[in-house]
This record gives C-alpha cells, structure tokens and sequence, in this order.
C-alpha cells in the first residue's frame, strides 16, 4: 500500500475489523493522506464488503 501510493495516483481503503491483530496505529504514517480511507468492519460480514464495493468503486481488492 504505502509503495502504491508513492509511486502511484491511487485510493486506498483500508478495511479491518481491529481485533487483537489489527491496530490502527500502524497506518499512523499514511491515514491523514487524503487518498486513504478507513472503514472498521470485518471481510467476512458480506453487508459490509458490499457496502464498501459499492461506494467505493475500487479498481482492485487485495486481502492481507
């Protein structure tokens, strides 16, 4: 992510559920670039996967 939008014009939406294995601060360097969105919410909640699709149109999506 952080290479891509370095070297790229792209929108990132990061999209974790925050559990014991997700923190926010470790986008601390990246969430205030107005190319980064945030959205709490789990990748297997199927609603909200949708909802994020729809209204963010992404080109790509790439789970880590």
């Amino acid at each position: 992510m952080r290479i891509a939008l370095r070297t790229r014009d792209v929108r990132v939406v990061v999209l974790d559920k925050l559990t014991y294995a997700g923190n926010l601060a470790s986008l601390a360097d990246v969430i205030d670039d107005p190319r980064v969105t945030f959205v709490e919410g789990d990748v297997a909640d199927r609603a909200t996967v949708q909802g994020v699709v729809a209204g963010q149109r992404p080109d790509a999506v790439i789970n880590f």
